[in-house]
């Protein structure tokens, strides 16, 4: 495992920059240097081209996304995101070659791991900051396992509704399981990075959630669905991050069965749903 820090890369791009209307063209030797993780980015999460963000780019302000940047790097010491990376690695048993890239990225993702040929945990510099690392990683790791561990044995090329939302249910509960944590609300809440009343809305309305979510369960996901089902979406009826909280429904219910979270990390999507469809 490396870990590839692209922070010293974007300081360039800043001071080279002369003017906030010529992003994209400054942007573009930072891409080109991590275009294979940047790709993977757009494709699997923004679910767009690099010329459809061409727009996007043009609008952020390389200057605060720098100073937010380095900010995160004064907080959060390399050597602790090793140690956590350390961690998972031990509690899953992972032996698969991986790299980390700590880059400074569009401002919209925190971190991810998506399906890849060259495996990958991705974390944005500018957005780190106010990160409790402690979650931030393990639920990275988890779908590093996990979408590793099924890319040979499901079609992992577009997910499905019911696919993510087993593996955010499983990529949420992580840090919790990890470090021993009850699945109290309170606990829960701070895992899907809600407010208490947040979550106290997510649980009110949980009914609701399921009947509309399962209706798209097979739905192969696209921009309007994932804006609805798993972020803060005022166009939806439904609370926001309320497919996070369906799949820790999912797997909390599972685990409260006597499965682990490591045995059903490695359960196919299909598997998983037929056991808690059983049960429940």
């Amino acid at each position: 495992m490396n870990i590839n820090l692209g922070l010293n890369e974007f300081k360039v791009i800043t001071y080279n920059q002369t003017s906030p209307d010529n992003n994209y063209e400054a942007w573009l030797p930072y891409y080109e240097k991590y275009h294979h993780v940047f790709d993977v980015l757009f494709e699997k999460l923004y679910m767009s081209s690099l010329s459809d963000l061409r727009p996007y780019i043009n609008t952020l302000s390389f200057k605060d996304m720098l100073r937010r940047a380095e900010s995160s790097l004064n907080k959060h010491q390399v050597t602790r995101i090793q140690n956590i990376v350390d961690d998972c690695i031990r509690y899953f048993g992972y032996d698969e070659s991986f790299d980390v890239f700590m880059l400074v990225g569009l401002d919209g993702i925190d971190g991810a791991a998506p399906i890849s040929d060259e495996p990958f945990l991705f974390f944005g510099l500018e957005r780190m900051n106010d990160s409790d690392l402690n979650i931030l990683i393990p639920h990275e790791f988890n779908h590093l396992c996990r979408f590793q561990y099924l890319k040979d044995l499901e079609n992992m090329n577009q997910l499905t509704v019911r696919q993510l939302i087993i593996a955010e249910g499983l990529a949420t509960l992580t840090p919790l399981i990890m470090h021993q944590q009850p699945l109290s609300s309170e606990h829960l809440a701070k895992a899907l990075m809600v407010t208490a009343k947040e979550y106290e809305d997510l649980q009110v309305s949980k009914e609701f959630i399921r009947t509309q979510i399962t209706k798209d369960f097979d739905r192969k996901l696209s921009p309007e669905l994932f804006a609805t089902y798993f972020m803060a979406n005022e166009e939806s009826d439904l609370p926001a991050k309320a497919g996070y909280f369906y799949g820790t429904m999912i797997i909390s219910s599972l685990l409260q069965s006597g499965f682990s979270l490591k045995e059903l990390t490695y359960k196919k999507t299909e598997e998983i749903w037929f056991l808690y469809f059983q049960r429940y």
